[in-house]
């Protein structure tokens, strides 16, 4: 891949110029991107931590609890807790 010059301006397209140029002109779309991503990730990362160790029975093949939440449960959780500010 590497450089394209272009006859307008001598402007070098790389892949860096298309992709902040696309940023500028979808600013609202690159926004709720990254607001969605945040989200996600941010959901994850609380439902990897705050579950606890799964210990394996070894006479059973069920775990020996129900965990009560999934990883969606985080995410609207994650979004209650932006949208009104309370810090629980």
């Amino acid at each position: 891949m590497g450089i394209i010059n272009s006859s307008l301006r001598g402007c070098e397209f790389t892949k860096s110029f298309i992709f902040k140029s696309w940023i500028k002109e979808n600013e609202f779309l690159w926004l709720l991107m990254e607001l969605i991503f945040f989200v996600l990730i941010c959901a994850y990362l609380a439902y990897i931590f705050d579950r606890p160790q799964r210990y394996l029975d070894v006479n059973s093949y069920y775990y020996s609890y129900v965990y009560p939440f999934n990883y969606f449960d985080y995410v609207w959780l994650l979004l209650i807790t932006f949208t009104t500010g309370h810090n629980n």
